[in-house]
């Protein structure tokens, strides 16, 4: 993910990434993490899930469309 932060720099400001494909926000104080975090930054969750399925490990039941998403590093309020 740290590899992918410096490559999502150049193509996406922050303003960007503060909202999904999906239209929802993204609230993120951590400048670096927002990057680390963004969702091109991890496999396409359709061919994880199929690849479960597919080797018998779940049944989909329902797709979720997240509305807000908050990322933080950690710690206590």
């Amino acid at each position: 993910r740290s590899e992918c932060k410096e490559r999502l720099a150049k193509r996406y400001s922050v303003e960007q990434l503060s909202r999904t494909a999906l239209g929802s926000r993204v609230i993120c104080a951590d400048r670096g993490l927002i990057y680390e975090e963004a969702p091109e930054a991890y496999k396409a969750i359709d061919s994880v899930i199929g690849a479960l399925r597919d080797a018998g490990l779940l049944r989909v039941l329902a797709r979720l469309k997240p509305v807000l998403t908050y990322k933080t590093r950690g710690g206590c309020c």
